[in-house]
């Protein structure tokens, strides 16, 4: 966006909109024209609507964290600045069994009915 180079924390951004657009429905950023895009993404806060916040207001701000980008300027505020240790230690992902993750042995509690 800034055509500059970039490091992991660019993963972990990405991360964030995962789990932003998982809870909400609907990616953290939408715009059909791309320069506008970038503008939003470069200096609009994270929006949380109100009749959900009460919902997810803890889910929300490690999300909030993960996707803050001003948070690069404030390195030790930006989740996964750290590295994935500390994004593994965080309490939201305390049930999160990372080691079976890797070895895929978790079985998933949904399994849709895919047709094609």
């Amino acid at each position: 966006i800034k055509r500059k180079g970039h490091n992991q924390s660019v993963d972990w951004w990405c991360f964030g909109c995962l789990l932003y657009e998982m809870v909400m429905g609907m990616p953290p950023f939408m715009q059909k024209n791309r320069s506008v895009l970038f503008e939003k993404i470069l200096y609009e806060p994270i929006y949380l609507p109100p009749q959900v916040s009460y919902l997810f207001s803890s889910d929300f701000s490690v999300i909030e964290r993960f996707i803050d980008w001003f948070a690069e300027k404030r390195s030790s505020l930006k989740l996964g600045s750290g590295g994935a240790k500390e994004v593994k230690n965080h309490k939201w992902f305390k049930n999160v069994n990372f080691s079976h993750i890797l070895s895929k042995s978790i079985k998933p509690p949904y399994i849709p009915v895919v047709h094609s």
